[in-house]
């Protein structure tokens, strides 16, 4: 039977609702309706619900993570001895309030050793969603040679390389010391690879309030539209869900990032001047809430950020079969996936599918949280590579070279047909 949000929400979401009301709520998508929905409580929604927060959760004294349930989750008992969980919605997911960090490493150690899958935890904040999600412009209408010529220039050594050397660092876990330098690692990765004569480029390290590691964020300022952002993302961090001292993170997701500093090369071997502002973002803290993004993306909403398209790579090294790119169906947006596919057919001489993820996600999460348009193309996410969240998951584990390299020419034809 339909209700309508009104009978729940008005008591627990006016301005003097009862300090003994819940600080957090679900709400069914299938039993409510929008007539008189408070839209700036409801700050995660999920496949079957919205997450609304009272008017008097306390996000300045108290972190809430949002924890994604596998079915048939191993670690249920230990979630409600062993953490504050302030709401639960059986066999989906937990609201959990955390109180310091060494609270936050426990339960991302043991969410991970639940499912094994990035993006099953999130951290929440105070910032409503963006229900009325954006489309990315129609960008992709034919091939062009410019951008083929570009595509040409991608390099695996040059990414494999790279994959190796952030694989060499040990660990990329943000509550480690080894962890917080990375993102100054690669600014001088970056740095390198940005010509003398290029002032349009800058890089910028980005501090947090959830994590002690900086996200980064490379800019090629727009020559027309510099207002207008197409971004390009990855995550930086790694994580071993038994000793986060030995993560070395080559698929997850090392892959993700060394490609995306190859399509930076590309770029600027190409002498591409982009119309509109390139940002290539390397995000902090992933894997314990999609904390670095999340914060970005919200500062960008903030903003007033015009933000065309976000695509994100995480995890492109392994292949159960034969290489292809699978495109992520839910949580996504479907006009730029469906450009994205178009570039595919254009520029990749491997299949590309959909698939859709029935557990985890990944930093685009936080864009479309957001509003903004995003697309997540990503390895085979029905048989991915299961020595992540290892100290196996190392570069020999990235078992298709081929696979990595076309999503290399991927991130190409998308930034140059995007931001052209």
């Amino acid at each position: 039977m339909k209700i309508t949000i009104t009978i729940l929400l008005m008591l627990s979401l006016s301005a003097n609702a009862s300090p003994l009301l819940p600080d957090f709520q679900a709400i069914s998508k299938s039993n409510i309706t929008f007539m008189g929905t408070p839209h700036d409580r409801i700050i995660l929604e999920t496949a079957n619900h919205y997450i609304v927060k009272s008017p008097l959760t306390n996000f300045e004294s108290f972190d809430y993570y949002y924890l994604q349930l596998p079915k048939n989750s191993r670690q249920h008992s230990w979630y409600l001895q062993n953490t504050n969980v302030v709401l639960e919605e059986p066999g989906e997911f937990l609201i959990v309030e955390v109180r310091n960090e060494n609270q936050l490493l426990e339960l991302a150690s043991q969410a991970h050793h639940d499912g094994s899958a990035c993006g099953m935890i999130q951290k929440l904040s105070s910032m409503p969603v963006d229900l009325h999600k954006q489309d990315a412009p129609e960008r992709v209408q034919s091939k062009q040679a410019d951008v083929s010529d570009a595509v040409a220039k991608v390099k695996i050594a040059n990414i494999l390389e790279t994959v190796q050397t952030m694989v060499s660092w040990q660990t990329r876990y943000e509550g480690l010391a080894q962890g917080e330098d990375t993102a100054e690692k690669l600014q001088i990765m970056y740095q390198d690879l940005t010509p003398a004569d290029r002032a349009d480029v800058s890089i910028q390290l980005v501090n947090h309030r959830g994590t002690s590691q900086p996200s980064i964020v490379v800019r090629i300022e727009g020559d027309q539209q510099p207002e207008k952002l197409v971004i390009l993302g990855s995550h930086i961090d790694s994580i071993n869900q038994n000793n986060n001292g030995n993560a070395p993170g080559a698929d997850d997701n090392a892959s993700g990032t060394a490609t995306n500093l190859e399509v930076f090369r590309v770029l600027m071997a190409s002498g591409f001047r982009p119309r509109h502002s390139i940002e290539i973002h390397g995000y902090a803290a992933e894997e314990i809430g999609l904390v670095g993004s999340k914060e970005i993306a919200e500062s960008y909403k903030k903003q007033n950020k015009q933000v065309l398209a976000m695509v994100q790579f995480d995890m492109n090294g392994y292949a159960s079969g034969e290489p292809k790119i699978t495109f992520v169906s839910n949580g996504t947006t479907s006009n730029l996936t469906r450009q994205l596919q178009e570039l595919a057919k254009m520029y990749n001489s491997i299949p590309a599918t959909t698939g859709f993820l029935m557990f985890g996600s990944s930093d685009h999460a936080s864009w479309s949280r957001q509003g903004f348009p995003v697309a997540f193309p990503t390895e085979d996410p029905f048989r991915f590579n299961n020595a992540i969240h290892t100290a196996d998951d190392t570069l020999d584990k990235m078992n298709s070279p081929k696979q990595t390299e076309e999503f290399g020419k991927l991130g190409v034809a998308y930034l140059m047909h995007f931001a052209k």
